[in-house]
Order: C-alpha cells, then structure tokens, then sequence
C-alpha cells in the first residue's frame, strides 16, 4: 500500500514540474513574441516618419542639384563672376548632404531590422537606392565642375590670365554617409552570394 502511494505522489509530483515547465516555456514564449511585435511597431513607425524626412532631404538636394548644373557656365570670359554664383549653389548642395547624413543615419538604423511590413521593405529599400542616387550624383557633380574648372584653369593661364586661376573643388562628402553607403552596399553583396550558394 504504501508503495502504491509513493508512485502516486511521485506521478503527482513529475505530472506538476511538467506543467510548471511548460507554463514557463509558454510564458517565455509569449514575452518574446510581445517583444518582437512591439519592436516591429516602433521600427515600422520610425521609418515612415524618418523616410518622409529622409524623401524631403533628397528633393531639396535634386533641386539644388539642377540649380547648379544650371549655373555651370562655359563662356569663360564672365566664369569668375559666375564662378561665385556656382559656389553658393554648391554651399546649398553641401548643406542637403548634412541633412542627409542625419535622416540617412535614422533610417540605416531603423532599416537593419527584418520587419514583415511589405510597405516597411519598400521604403528601406527606395531609401538604399535614393542614397546610392544622391552618392553618386555628387561624385560625378564633383568629377563634372572640375572638368570645368581645369579648362578654364587653362583658358587662364594661355591667355596669360594666372591670376585667376581657380583651386579644384574637394568633395564635401561626409564619412559617416560614405559608411553608411558603404555598409549598404556590403550587407547586399552579403545577401547576393547567399542567393548564389543556394543554388
């Protein structure tokens, strides 16, 4: 009788550290899942409200892109005059490169995470290439304005005009958004030999 009795309690007891394992599992399991859907909430939100920022910053950016191309002048009699006016423009274009930089800096954060919103996915992925866009457009502005600038250097000094010989423009490109350009460009390379193993 007594044997009878310990095997029941200890049924009893193993039966009871079973559920309190798998209450502590489900319990885990739901606090992980809370966890993650209210992390996809604030990365789904802060990247619409970034992305607007982000989409506004590359729209003033284009526009003061067109504006300087513009302004690129190639009578060269008047170029130090004009020269001064393509500097401004220049000005306005470095200033959308630094707001860039911040809402570009906000949305690569908030984008490295792997959210399940479709409309999420599309705006990381129109900011990646809107980012290249711009990277790339500045570069070929910089290769573009001192074309200008070396033939109007030698205009200058083969009609003896030395003194008005204009310094080569330096790209004002910031190594944070260079980085994050770069770090783009690495995680899809990454992605594409992922894709090139599987098969």
């Amino acid at each position: 009788m007594k044997g009878k009795t310990f095997i029941k309690l200890g049924v009893v007891f193993m039966s009871l550290s079973f559920v309190m394992v798998g209450v502590r599992n489900a319990d885990k399991i739901f606090n992980d899942f809370n966890n993650d859907y209210l992390l996809s909430r604030v990365v789904v939100s802060n990247v619409d409200n970034y992305y607007d920022e982000f989409n506004k910053n590359v729209n003033k950016y284009k526009t003061d892109m067109t504006v300087f191309y513009g302004s690129l002048d190639f009578y060269f009699d008047n170029f130090i005059r004009k020269n001064r006016a393509m500097v401004t423009y220049l000005s306005e274009v470095e200033k959308d490169l630094g707001k860039l930089e911040n809402s570009s800096l906000r949305l690569y954060e908030n984008c490295k995470y792997d959210i399940e919103d479709e409309e999420t996915k599309e705006m990381c992925n129109n900011y990646k290439i809107n980012l290249e866009g711009v990277i790339k457009s500045y570069e070929k502005l910089v290769v573009d304005y001192n074309e200008v600038l070396d033939a109007f250097n030698g205009f200058a000094v083969s009609n003896n005009r030395k003194g008005d010989v204009v310094p080569k423009y330096e790209s004002k490109m910031s190594d944070k958004l260079l980085k994050i350009y770069e770090e783009l460009n690495s995680e899809e390379e990454e992605e594409e030999l992922v894709i090139e193993e599987e098969k």
